[in-house]
């Protein structure tokens, strides 16, 4: 079925919208974004905004999809020639690194944002989901390589990999690690994740 003009158009908006959602949500946080503000910030009316997201819920929601989604891209890039399981879980711990840093997770945490505490608690299932769509393929290919202890299931591997990288939004408070060096981060938390594993 071909892309109508229509369609195009309203891919747009929606594109508009949740670009400016994603940065209003950056700079302000989970408890300080409304749909005026998302108005306002993209330039397009509220009444328009309704018209593709019925609420606030549901916008925050696509706009978390929406930045998973180019997560998830990057990953997948990125990671399509990592030699090694370790190779490419660093390359996905980095790039969830750079998202918690984006987003300002632990500054709003601390700044007490409640709708981001909830999101991280309440919606912890679908961000493993999320995470387990993420590095799932590397595991496999780790488990088919023999890189994985035989005593280790694929479930067990996955589970623990996942455990881990939800933590990261936590990290950058924590100071134990270099929060400027995404890179040195992510090589040191897949080293930790796969000894985990052995």
């Amino acid at each position: 079925m071909p892309v109508t003009e229509n369609a195009v158009v309203q891919n747009e908006v929606v594109q508009q919208i949740l670009d400016a959602g994603s940065a209003w949500l950056t700079r302000f946080g989970n408890e300080k974004t409304t749909i005026q503000d998302v108005a306002q910030a993209s330039g397009i009316s509220r009444a328009t905004i309704y018209r593709y997201f019925p609420g606030r819920a549901q916008l925050l929601q696509a706009i978390t999809d929406y930045d998973q989604a180019r997560q998830l891209q990057e990953v997948r890039i990125r990671a399509a020639a990592a030699a090694s399981m370790e190779e490419a879980l660093a390359i996905a711990a980095e790039v969830l690194w750079v998202a918690a840093l984006r987003f300002r997770t632990s500054e709003h945490l601390a700044n007490r944002d409640r709708g981001l505490a909830n999101y991280l608690v309440f919606r912890r299932a679908d961000r493993s989901e999320w995470i387990t769509e993420l590095i799932r393929p590397y595991v496999q290919r780790a488990r088919e390589a023999g890189e994985l202890p035989s005593a280790v299931s694929l479930d067990d591997a996955i589970g623990w990999i996942v455990m881990t990288l939800s933590a990261i939004p936590m990290l950058p408070q924590s100071g134990i690690l270099d929060v400027g060096d995404p890179p040195a981060i992510g090589r040191v938390l897949a080293r930790r994740i796969c000894r985990g594993l052995s």
